[in-house]
């Protein structure tokens, strides 16, 4: 991607579509530690409270911890499997299967 992180210091979401996107972009990003973040990301690494020493903290190891940035790219990965289009048709698919199985039964 044309970008090397995304920093996303949201105070609310809705939804964690800005970190489906960025990973979607193969971007890793650094967010904050708010539930609807926390529900996307079982791993905390990421999720940072609101202070921004901690913040330069991670950009800076970001940059300089290959360990760390590999991490990253692994819950970019994570989340991109997770929301990828294959599978939610794998899932749909599913799902009507188990309906038409059922109308077939009644």
């Amino acid at each position: 991607g044309m970008a090397d992180l995304t920093l996303i210091p949201s105070e609310y979401e809705g939804f964690g579509y800005p970190l489906i996107e960025s990973s979607a972009c193969g971007t890793p990003f650094l967010a904050s530690d708010i539930p609807t973040f926390q529900e996307l990301m079982p791993n905390q690494n990421t999720l940072l409270p609101f202070e921004p020493r901690v913040w330069c903290d991670k950009i800076e190891l970001l940059f300089r911890d290959v360990d760390f940035h590999s991490e990253l790219a692994l819950q970019t990965d994570f989340l991109k499997s997770k929301f990828a289009l294959s599978s939610h048709l794998k899932e749909y698919e599913s799902l009507y299967v188990s309906v038409a199985q059922a109308a077939d039964r009644l």
